[in-house]
């Protein structure tokens, strides 16, 4: 009898702990649906409340202003840093100014927008149909204007199709556009300081002018580091600085060193 007592009693208070636990629920189930909570309301808060940029700083040598640069860009005080369409906002910029080369938009945490421009400086220039086209060294189209500009290097033989500021320049003939940039990139660096102008109208009589005063007879492509290099040295040490005339490399190879300048006058 106190056996069956004893069942009774402990089946009752089963039953009550599982009404208990149906009317209180699972713990485990009540701590996920708060953290659940608690992460939503992270993420709100973040994208409206936490991370607005304080700062807005432009860093960079380019001839725009900062104001310029960062209303293009199209980040202003009080933007959220995660909302920033970074990818946007240097299209933006590479496409609305011709002498920026290139520009990097970061986030900085928590509270700064940061905007590094690096400045495109032209290089050479070419005629276009509708004028004289300004180039940065890696190619990108700076402007177009009326005349030539005496400073840069004017490239003939090279003709540019529909050139367009802030794009990449497109030529008619991109073997003789990468012929160009090539040799334009070999006397930059072999230090011609003065190029006049690079002819690669006839590819196997390349000619370039230095200094005002001497023309180089380059010949075709081949050996032209070489070339450039030895006749560099020609110039700087056996050629008087106030002479005028022809300097033809054409037959210098890396194994035959011969070079002949002729004093005389040239366009």
């Amino acid at each position: 009898m106190e056996a069956n007592n004893d069942r009774q009693y402990y089946g009752k208070a089963a039953a009550r702990r599982k009404v208990r636990r149906r009317r209180h629920g699972s713990p485990v189930l009540f701590y996920i649906t708060l953290a659940i909570m608690l992460a939503a309301t992270l993420a709100v808060l973040s994208v409206t409340v936490f991370w607005s940029a304080t700062a807005i700083t432009v860093t960079g040598l380019a001839p725009y202003s900062p104001d310029e640069i960062s209303a293009v860009a199209g980040v202003k005080i009080s933007d959220n840093l995660l909302r920033v369409d970074i990818k946007k906002a240097e299209t933006a910029v590479l496409e609305t100014f011709p002498y920026i080369e290139s520009v990097s938009v970061n986030r900085e945490f928590p509270s700064v927008i940061s905007i590094q421009v690096t400045p495109a400086r032209p290089a050479y220039q070419l005629e276009g149909e509708k004028g004289v086209v300004l180039v940065s060294e890696n190619g990108r189209v700076l402007e177009t204007a009326a005349g030539q500009s005496g400073d840069l290097p004017l490239i003939m033989g090279v003709a540019a199709v529909n050139p367009v500021p802030c794009k990449q320049l497109e030529v008619a003939d991109s073997e003789i556009g990468a012929l160009a940039r090539y040799i334009m990139s070999e006397l930059i660096g072999n230090d011609y300081k003065n190029v006049d102008w690079l002819d690669v109208s006839l590819i196997y009589d390349i000619r370039v002018k230095v200094e005002g005063r001497l023309l180089l007879k380059v010949g075709s492509s081949a050996d032209l580091p070489y070339k450039l290099a030895y006749a560099k040295r020609v110039i700087d040490l056996k050629i008087e600085p106030d002479a005028v005339g022809v300097l033809d490399l054409s037959w210098i190879t890396s194994q035959k060193s011969d070079v002949y300048f002729r004093r005389q006058p040239i366009d």
